[in-house]
């Protein structure tokens, strides 16, 4: 009931919705972690991640610690939603 109000009223998926959560309480992070802390596949975590960016709520960062991987964090847009 909850993953279909937030479909209906925000227009999230399951995923996006988990990473906004999760997110939320991490501040940043990087997509291995949001996997392992959703228990969500790698393509499930991009592809929900790559959305959340295009909308706005999510933005991407470079990673200092490593190069290969950014880090993911809330926009205001998707702080206020969440």
């Amino acid at each position: 009931r909850i993953a279909r109000f937030y479909e209906e009223r925000f227009g999230l998926t399951i995923p996006e919705w988990r990473l906004l959560a999760v997110l939320a309480e991490l501040k940043k992070a990087v997509s291995q972690d949001l996997g392992r802390t959703t228990r969500m596949d790698k393509v499930t975590v991009s592809r929900a991640a790559i959305a959340l960016v295009e909308r706005g709520l999510m933005a991407r960062e470079g990673n200092p610690g490593d190069r290969r991987s950014h880090l993911l964090k809330l926009t205001a847009a998707g702080e206020e939603l969440y």
